[in-house]
């Protein structure tokens, strides 16, 4: 326990009993447990039961749910954060800044980039411009994204990948031709992401669950190979 507390001392972390573990709510919010007190729970090797029940707990209660398993040389972790987890950075990857060579005036308008530049963008992420001349707000028309630029510098747009060094970002029509320079920057996108419960993910049947393709066949042989 002190090793992981020294990964953030802002974090309080405690051991649980080395006791059943009760399934009550009443009793998991009582001396010992104090679980009420707790934003993340992590539990190590119990039985499916138990699993469920804590689980079922937090949720209710709108707390984070860890359940980690050991079999030999297999083990497993579950993850349940609820049904409205907030994902602020969904990859960890550095946001992408790309100089802009051409932005066409259509219904789907499209972005070219200068040079040898490679896109690392994906379908529906978002992006704003900078420094482009042209592309002036036309009279009457407004910004689909509720600001007040009067260009499409500055405004946010929703990107859909044609290839690694184009992508679309919606109508441009209501803009004045564009002229040249600027820079397209990739925005932190939020991403809300649903956890499915412990009884519903993992006790369900085999032919119901999804799984990956890379998961459904196992080579044992190369358990006794160290390459």
């Amino acid at each position: 326990m002190p090793r992981l507390q020294q990964l953030n001392y802002y974090v309080r972390c405690k051991v649980a009993p080395a006791a059943a573990i009760p399934h009550l709510e009443a009793e998991l919010e009582a001396e010992p447990w104090n679980f009420q007190d707790m934003d993340v729970i992590i539990l190590t090797e119990a039985d499916y039961a138990t699993a469920v029940a804590i689980d079922n707990y937090c949720r209710a209660k709108g707390k984070k749910f860890i359940y980690t398993q050991l079999a030999g040389v297999f083990g497993r972790v579950f993850n349940d954060f609820g049904d409205n987890f907030e994902v602020l950075d969904k990859n960890g990857e550095q946001l992408q800044n790309v100089i802009v060579r051409s932005i066409s005036s259509a219904e789907q308008g499209v972005v070219e980039l200068l040079g040898n530049q490679k896109l690392n963008l994906e379908d529906g992420d978002e992006v704003t411009f900078e420094d482009i001349e042209g592309m002036k707000l036309k009279e009457g028309e407004t910004q689909s994204d509720g600001s007040t630029s009067d260009s499409i510098n500055q405004t946010i747009h929703s990107v859909t990948v044609l290839n690694p060094y184009s992508f679309k970002i919606g109508d441009t029509r209501k803009y004045t031709p564009y002229v040249s320079n600027g820079i397209s920057k990739q925005l932190r996108k939020k991403t809300v992401l649903k956890f499915k419960s412990f009884a519903d993910s993992a006790l369900q049947a085999a032919d119901v669950l999804k799984m990956d393709e890379n998961m459904v066949y196992a080579d044992f042989e190369k358990l006794a190979n160290g390459q």
